[in-house]
């Protein structure tokens, strides 16, 4: 199985199965979405120690979220 899904206090979150793809868990990682407008959506996304990235769109969110994760890096 590439993942599971977790139930903790309410929240359902994905845990990726880290092992199969060759990289151990660095720990957890909380993100903030900060919604300014949602049609379309748009404002930023920020994490701890690092500067809040701002979107515009799905798909402004989603290449916000791969530049503060460093995907791709």
């Amino acid at each position: 199985m590439r993942g599971h899904l977790e139930k903790e206090a309410g929240h359902i979150r994905h845990v990726p199965d880290a092992a199969a793809a060759g990289r151990a868990h660095a720990g957890h990682v909380v993100i903030v979405i900060r919604l300014d407008a949602t049609e379309p959506p748009t404002g930023e996304v920020g994490m701890q120690g690092a500067e809040p990235v701002p979107f515009a769109g799905w798909l402004g969110l989603l290449r916000a979220l791969s530049e503060l994760l460093g995907v791709g890096d």
